[in-house]
This record gives C-alpha cells, structure tokens and sequence, in this order.
C-alpha cells in the first residue's frame, strides 16, 4: 500500500455515496473509506519511511506483547535472544505453536529484515521440532497480515502445525485442555 497524494476516493457513509478528494490508502484504482476527517485517518495510520507506505500503529496492548512482558501466562517452548515460541491456546492440530519476535512489529508488512529472518530461523527450529515430537510427515506454516489477510492477533507472529497425510486441520477457535496442551509443550521441549 503506498501513501498517495490528493485521490478521488468513494466514500460511503450509510447509503450515500459521495465523491471527495482526500489523502488515503491506494492500492487499487480505487478505494472505498468511511472519513470522518484527515486526523482520525492519520491516528489509526503510521508512516513507513523505508518503503513510502503505511502501516497501522501497532498496539503495544495486543495479547502477544502482554504475554511477553508477563501479563498473561504462556505455555513457553522455546526462546532467545530474539524470538519467542510458545503454544497456541487453540490449536487446529496436536503440537500447534506460535512463533513470535520480541521487538513490536504489527506484522510481517512493518516488520525489519531482521525480525523477519530471526523468526524464520526459529520457525525452521521449530518445524524440526515439532515434526520429530509428534512423528509428523510433514509441516504447515501460516503468516498473516492485517485484517482482510486473516490476521487477528496484530503481532508478527507464524503458525507452526505438525502434519500428517490425511488428517485435516480441526475448526478454528476451539479452546485446547491445558493438561494436553501441557503434555504437548513436554514433547516438543525434549524434540528440541
């Protein structure tokens, strides 16, 4: 997405749709925004200097900055200096894990080359890992940016699940037995 000067944007409010020039997001030939005024657009919006583009603020409230500060507890598999890896409360297959940096960087579009290849080294770590702890065949990795991208937690952050041919992922959002999930994290500490 890149910043763009004076655009002609569609806006639509309730059902009325009106034409107005105003600075925006575009990566498109056009656009559709709700504004309110130029100020509300710039508070929830953070100029990337390296690439010329935007990005939204990041949150330092979101989950995953409160459990790295220790707010919130985690099932912790594994960290250094860079990169935390703990596993996910609702996992879609046994041996689910997260993998985060412990810098803020909302997602993988603001994040620096650094923090990106810091995650990816332990991502393969982890994939090592959590294939040898649970006799898996195979790995799925999953990153995602923004809302409209499928992000929903708004810290960088992969998914690491151990897979085998055959046995399809479970429904998303379902709350894991922390007595299993517990069991799980002893695997892959002792794969590691």
């Amino acid at each position: 997405m890149l910043w763009s000067g004076a655009l002609q944007v569609v806006c639509m409010v309730g059902n009325d749709v009106s034409s107005r020039n105003h600075k925006c997001l575009h990566n498109e030939a056009k656009a559709h925004f709700v504004w309110e005024n130029d100020s509300v657009f710039r508070s929830h919006f953070d100029r990337n200097d390296d690439t010329g583009g935007l990005t939204m603020a990041y949150d330092n409230d979101n989950i995953f900055a409160k459990i790295l500060r220790g707010e919130i507890p985690s099932e912790k598999l594994y960290e250094d200096d860079d990169t935390y890896v703990f596993m996910d409360i609702m996992p879609r297959v046994d041996g689910h894990c997260l993998v985060i940096p412990k810098t803020p960087a909302r997602n993988m579009l603001d994040a620096s080359p650094e923090q990106l290849a810091a995650c990816l080294a332990t991502v393969q770590k982890m994939g090592h890992a959590v294939m040898k702890a649970f006799g898996a065949e195979g790995v799925t990795v999953q990153q995602f940016n923004e809302a409209a991208g499928g992000q929903e937690v708004f810290h960088l952050h992969y998914h690491i699940l151990p897979r085998h041919a055959g046995v399809p992922l479970r429904a998303p959002g379902q709350m894991a037995d922390f007595d299993v999930l517990k069991e799980q994290a002893e695997k892959i500490r002792a794969a590691l």
